[in-house]
């Protein structure tokens, strides 16, 4: 039928000409034959469409069996538990310190029933905790820390505790805590005390912390080896902050002690802890100190290990005290082996009178800091260099650290003098804005390692510059605009000298191989 039709039509089908009354018939029965067959295929379709559909649904159960049994013998099942903690510990290594509320590492205890076993199992992760004991808490919110902080500590095993606690001004329902806190005195090994004060009378906190209420006796801290003191004012106080109260016997309540720090904005008057069995000590900043100074500190401190020394300018304090140490005579710590120390503007003369007084014969690594702008950061240079003349450790020094800032490109001479004495120093780090000419000179050939990092402040008001006018581009914006697309690129270029200098380099790379370790961003 189909070679019928179209052989009584085939003169139509190239052509615009109207069927004949035959011809309109013949092509219409056609229509109704084709109709027939298409309706027939459709039904068949429809028929496997639906098959399909219930095939994909079967497949899909399926897979979601086969993969219960794929997890069954994955390789994850297989990772001992040891590995698994120790990936998790590893990865919150530079978590912030956990509040009482969730611990950063909740989103591997998530993972699976294995997984929070694993991470409960972490005893030194459950050990930490930050907790800050603000002045308007209620009787049940102090209460509601407590239980929280006991339930948070009761997966710490037997490790020794860590505590970062902050208190402002007194709240009368902070003895809840106390209560709490020497209850687990026998298992705390770390305490960081921040206290934030209005008047002297609120360093009465700290006594309320080391000493038991009701029979006023000092609390013993059996496991306490860390201990760190913050006292902030909040103003400039006409009283002295007496410590002496809250630490009444601290040879007795202290007997574990080896790291002690302090800080304090206000005038600290002399108080005494069992210096002479701490290897590690921060002392600073102070605005100013009485009956006591940094060296008549260290002459207690003979078995130190590590000393950081910070002589910083306390921003919003009106009147800067003097804090020249008058102590006669040297003071000499035999065991040192690293030594910080941190000085502002105006206190170029204390910290070099300091330095000109210590003798460090087992000195290893030294790290200078300071805000100068001027080239007085030599005479601090030049005492250091005497420091290791004086204490014989020229052989033993092997890594300095300085973070000048702006004095950067002006401690050429401080430099090239301190790094004469010292011939065996294998690694040395130098931070600030700018290189000086010569300075490069200064720095010993014979060097393992060395580090340089500058800042650029035309850098940084480029991309300031840059941020004020996205911010400006899309406040100005409306709201149906917002999602308009930019594209904005900031790339920093070598100039000719720059590029000529790295092609030297990368040569010299090559003749050397891989004794030449070099990165330049």
């Amino acid at each position: 039928m189909a070679t019928r039709e179209n052989q009584a039509l085939s003169d139509l089908f190239d052509s615009n000409l109207p069927p004949s009354p035959q011809q309109y018939s013949i092509a219409q029965t056609a229509i109704t034959s084709f109709n027939q067959e298409l309706a027939v295929i459709s039904e068949r379709m429809s028929d496997l469409e639906r098959r399909l559909t219930s095939l994909r649904a079967e497949k899909v159960a399926i897979e979601a069996k086969r993969q219960q049994y794929l997890d069954v013998v994955s390789a994850r099942r297989r990772i001992p538990t040891e590995i698994l903690a120790a990936f998790i510990e590893t990865a919150c290594f530079d978590s912030p310190k956990p509040h009482v509320g969730a611990p950063p590492f909740l989103p591997f205890m998530l993972v699976s029933r294995v997984w929070f076993q694993a991470a409960c199992g972490i005893f030194d992760l459950w050990s930490e905790l930050d907790i800050n004991l603000k002045s308007d808490y209620r009787e049940q919110d102090v209460q509601h820390i407590v239980e929280r902080a006991s339930r948070w500590y009761s997966r710490a095993g037997s490790h020794p505790l860590k505590l970062s606690l902050s208190l402002s001004s007194p709240n009368p329902n902070n003895h809840i805590f106390f209560r709490y806190l020497h209850s687990i005195v026998s298992n705390l090994g770390y305490l960081v005390v921040k206290i934030e004060m209005e008047t002297p009378s609120d360093l009465e906190i700290l006594k309320h912390i080391f000493h038991n209420p009701q029979s006023s006796q000092a609390v013993l801290w059996p496991q306490m080896r860390t201990l760190h003191l913050h006292l902030q004012c909040k103003q400039e106080l006409g009283q002295d902050l007496q410590l002496r109260d809250a630490f009444s016997n601290a040879s007795e309540q202290f007997p574990a002690l080896r790291d002690f720090a302090i800080r304090s904005n206000g005038t600290t008057a002399k108080f005494s802890i069992p210096w002479d069995a701490l290897t590690k000590l921060r002392l600073g900043p102070f605005v100013n100190l009485t009956g006591m100074t940094y060296c008549s500190v260290l002459q207690e401190c003979r078995h130190l290990r590590s000393l950081h020394i910070d002589i910083e300018f306390w921003f919003g304090v009106t009147s800067v005290g003097r804090l020249e140490d008058l102590t006669k005579g040297l003071v000499t710590l035999p065991h040192l082996t690293q030594l910080s120390i941190v000085y502002g503007c105006g206190h170029d003369a204390v910290c070099t009178n300091l330095v000109n007084k210590l003798v460090l014969p087992s000195l290893v690594s030294l790290h200078l800091e300071t805000n100068l702008l001027e080239d007085r950061v030599n005479s601090i240079l030049s005492a250091f260099g005497r420091l290791v003349r004086r204490s014989h450790n020229s052989n033993t020094l092997k890594s300095i650290s300085l973070s000048l800032g702006m004095a950067l490109s002006c401690c050429m001479s401080g430099l090239s003098d301190l790094c004469s004495e010292v011939p065996a120093l294998e690694v040395l780090k130098l931070s600030g804005q700018s290189i000086g000419g010569g300075l490069m000179d200064a720095i010993p050939p014979r060097l393992k390692k060395l580090t340089v990092e500058l800042t650029c402040q035309e850098l940084d008001r480029v991309r300031i510059a840059f941020g004020l006018y996205l911010k400006r581009r899309y406040s100005s914006l409306d709201a149906s605009a917002e999602g308009a697309p930019i594209r904005v690129r900031l790339r920093v270029l070598e100039g000719e000298r720059s590029r000529s200098a790295s092609r030297q380099i990368e040569e010299l790379k090559s003749r050397i191989g891989s004794g030449l370790d070099l990165v330049m961003k």
